[in-house]
Parts: C-alpha cells; sequence; structure tokens
C-alpha cells in the first residue's frame, strides 16, 4: 500500500519535517546516532540529520525510501535507509541519542514490542520523540487511523515503557485550514498553544485541558466557517498525542 502512495513525484507528507521536531530541537543532540522510525519519504530523518546526527531511517516502504535519500541527497546530507517490517527490526542496545517515531501507528501487541526494543536501545539520557494519533481522532475525518487499536492513548504509551521518564506530553488538538492565504493566531486566538504551518495549510496547535475547551473550541470553528475570511475555508481538527522523553539509569545522576 504504501510503495503505491510514494510513487508519486511530490511529498504526500511535505518535505518539512514535524512541528513537533522542531519545538524539541533544543533538547536533540547535535551530534551521535538516531533512528527514525516509520520515516516514510525521509522528511524528520533528513532533518535530524541536518542537526548533525548520524541518521537510519526505517521503513517498509522503498519507494519511500528512495525519495528519502534523494531529500537527503538536495539538502546536502547522508541517510543510512533500511527497509525493514518494525515487527522484526531490531536495534542494537545503548547504541542511539535519539529514536522518532511521527505518525508510526502499529497494532498493540507490536508496538509494545517496537517500543521495548526502542527503551533498551537509547543510550542511558537519550531522547523517544513521538507524535500520533490521539483516540479522539475517530470523530474527525482529518486522517489517520480508522480503528482505536492504532490510535494511541498516554496511559497505554506509558504502560510501554519500564525507564523513560515523561520531559512533555501534550494532547494537541489542530485546527488546520484550506482556502486561505495567511493565519495570525496572535489576533484570533489568544490561547493557542503554538502557530506554525504544516505543509502548505497554515494551522494553529491548542493545547486543551478541559472538556469545556474542547466544547469552545467546536463553537469557535463553526463561527469561523459562517464569518469573514474564514466562510470559504475548508476547516479540519485533529487530535495528536505529542510526548519527549528520556532514557534514565536508577542511582545515576543525568539532569
Amino acid at each position: 500500500m504504501w510503495d503505491k502512495r510514494y510513487q508519486t513525484p511530490e511529498y504526500i507528507f511535505g518535505d518539512k519535517p514535524c512541528q513537533w521536531l522542531i519545538m524539541n530541537q533544543h533538547r536533540i543532540p547535535k551530534s551521535g546516532t538516531a533512528i527514525a522510525l516509520g520515516d516514510g519519504e525521509g522528511r524528520n530523518g533528513v532533518f535530524l540529520a541536518e542537526i548533525g546526527l548520524q541518521v537510519t531511517s526505517v521503513d517498509l516502504s522503498e519507494a519511500g525510501l528512495s525519495k528519502a535519500r534523494d531529500l537527503a541527497t538536495r539538502r546536502g546530507v547522508t541517510i543510512e535507509t533500511v527497509k525493514a517490517d518494525l515487527e522484526d527490526y531490531t536495534m542494537t542496545p545503548d547504541s542511539q541519542d535519539l529514536i522518532v517515531s511521527i505518525y508510526c501507528h502499529l497494532p498493540d501487541v507490536i508496538r509494545q514490542a517496537v517500543h521495548q526494543r526502542t527503551e533498551l536501545a537509547l543510550k542511558s539520557g537519550g531522547l523517544f520523540i513521538l507524535e500520533a494519533f490521539h483516540h479522539s481522532q475517530l470523530k474527525y475525518q482529518s486522517g489517520g487511523p480508522k480503528t482505536t487499536d492504532l490510535l494511541y492513548d498516554l496511559e497505554s504509551l506509558m504502560g510501554d515503557f519500564q525507564s523513560l521518564q515523561i520531559l512533555e506530553a501534550l494532547m494537541v488538538y489542530v485546527i488546520s485550514m484550506r482556502g486561505i492565504d495567511t493565519l495570525d493566531s496572535g489576533i484570533l486566538f489568544d490561547w493557542s498553544y503554538k502557530s506554525h504551518s504544516r505543509e502548505e495549510h497554515p494551522c494553529v496547535y491548542f493545547l486543551l485541558q478541559s472538556l469545556s475547551q474542547v466544547t469552545l473550541l467546536q463553537k469557535t470553528i463553526h463561527l469561523m466557517q459562517k464569518t469573514g475570511p474564514f466562510s470559504t475555508a475548508i476547516i479540519e481538527l485533529t487530535a495528536i498525542w505529542s510526548i519527549t522523553m528520556k532514557r534514565f539509569t536508577p542511582g545515576k545522576t543525568e539532569w
């Protein structure tokens, strides 16, 4: 399936890295080793290589990995690509400074096994950065898996790990808009968490902590679809987890 999707000239998820990686750039080491799980067309692995890391991009699709190598060449960096099913992919223990999993959705049993291998592969002090669709995404038509087994919640994710400590975990809603040229979140939304552009569509991140805030956001979307420059816009809501964790060794001071 993924080979067919990636066999297009354009990069179907864009060639820019996941915003959560950019937001974690202050934590990411400028040298060392990194693995990008399910890296597809390489937008995230190439970004990490540009920072200075020695990157291995792993994906099941050779078509995606070929585009990842092309992107790396255009950006003047080198990445290693590995065609593998993550269910069978092994990682050397204590070998990685960083492992990222960006929208890499796996069934429960496989996810648990991959995350256990991820934990062992991280060096002491190594980082694991994940972004994935939340269970609430089932209510929206903005993408992502359509079965609960492939969507993530924090409790299940944390049950996969024994020695990783959360540095930051956000349950985030993203509004994306098509049909408008610009979006100034500072004017429209004084409670927005982070404004950015994902691919070609203006987006706003919202950090929501209660059902009342979700209800308010939905009412705001409804109003925007009726008024002003947004009356012709296509507005979509996406629910995601953005999580950064660090491996620690009991008895050692690493902070």
